[in-house]
């Protein structure tokens, strides 16, 4: 394209400057510059690049719109390009959201995670103090409990003269049978807390669920537990000489 060689060659031929033009015709150095050099997009705008065109060429005493009609031609066409390519900004819009969205619901899945498995965690060390609370209380009542200086009588039969003296102290939910002198004097449940005590002239039968919850007294003598958790056990205590 000639349009800026045509400003140019028309310049010089006369002896101009660029300054001088730039007095005249009040557009800035820059733009003149430009425009001979043909670098449109310095210039502000399409109707910019025109005006100057009309102006620079009137002040040289060329014909302006055959400048401006090449310009349009060339230029325009070019611009018109342009616009028709394809605009990706809503594709990448739409690919940023969608990555946003997918990092939003790994940090909700993330934090969800941790609340969960910390409520399990705090619940598993609920579970082991209230074992061990547990287990320090049957410790603390074994402990506690009187011994009597007598040797125990070998398996379920307890001996003592004149009578037989049973207590009982519940930590748990129990529950029990109990026969004094083939007499049934006590059945039904025990809950924690619960002491009971029964005193027979010869012998004293006890069924008993969720044995280790139940601590036996026999005698002022500490027995301890009955026997495990969930388990139903029987024994029978006698006086001795009355077996």
């Amino acid at each position: 394209m000639e349009i800026g060689d045509t400003l140019k060659k028309a310049r010089e031929e006369q002896g101009i400057t660029l300054e001088v033009v730039e007095e005249h015709t009040k557009i800035r150095k820059k733009y003149l510059d430009a425009l001979e050099k043909e670098e449109f997009d310095v210039l502000p705008g399409n109707i910019y690049v025109r005006g100057f065109l009309r102006n620079y060429a009137r002040f040289l005493g060329i014909n302006g719109e055959s400048l401006i009609k090449q310009y349009s031609n060339y230029y325009e066409q070019e611009d018109e390009q342009e616009d028709n390519l394809p605009d990706l900004s809503d594709k990448s819009t739409f690919f940023s959201k969608k990555i946003l969205i997918i990092c939003l619901l790994i940090c909700l899945a993330a934090g969800a995670a941790v609340v969960y498995f910390g409520f399990i965690a705090k619940n598993s060390v609920k579970v082991e103090n209230k074992q061990e609370e547990v287990k320090q209380q049957q410790d603390n009542y074994v402990a506690n409990t009187p011994k009597e200086k007598n040797e125990q009588s070998p398996g379920n039969v307890e001996e003592k003269k004149d009578e037989v003296c049973v207590e009982l102290n519940v930590t748990g939910k129990s529950w029990a049978r109990v026969v004094v002198d083939d007499k049934e004097v006590f059945e039904g449940n025990l809950y924690s807390g619960d002491k009971k005590e029964f005193t027979g002239k010869n012998k004293i039968y006890f069924c008993v669920g969720n044995a280790g919850s139940v601590y036996l007294t026999v005698n002022d003598e500490s027995k301890g537990c009955l026997g495990e958790e969930g388990h139903v056990e029987k024994k029978t205590y006698y006086v001795k000489n009355k077996q």
